[in-house]
């Protein structure tokens, strides 16, 4: 329950529950009152990683803990990459391609 007090990073489809250190750094509103899941892959969990030669932003599914690596340049548009990017890894291991051959 703690981790629904936590301010996390939110747009009207995806939340990220991020770490201190990723918090500290994004400058973004913030909510301590996220919404509840919209999508099929639920919250999503953001870890800074210090790596050479860039740093990357790791983003788990907390339904499906597929992982999304985002690069960590221009945090300020982070929601918008990290919708591009797990959309690009859906359809690399086709999940997208399955999804719409049924419907």
């Amino acid at each position: 329950m703690s981790t629904w007090s936590r301010p996390c990073y939110e747009d009207n489809l995806h939340t990220l529950r991020c770490t201190a250190k990723l918090l500290t750094r994004l400058k973004a509103p913030l909510t301590t009152v996220p919404t509840a899941p919209s999508t099929w892959l639920g919250d999503w969990y953001a870890n800074l990683l210090f790596t050479r030669p860039a740093w990357l932003v790791l983003c788990v599914s907390e339904r499906t803990l597929l992982p999304v690596l985002v690069p960590a340049r221009e945090l300020e548009t982070l929601l918008p990459r990290f919708r591009r990017m797990v959309r690009n890894v859906l359809e690399a291991i086709g999940v997208l391609s399955s999804r719409r051959s049924r419907t």
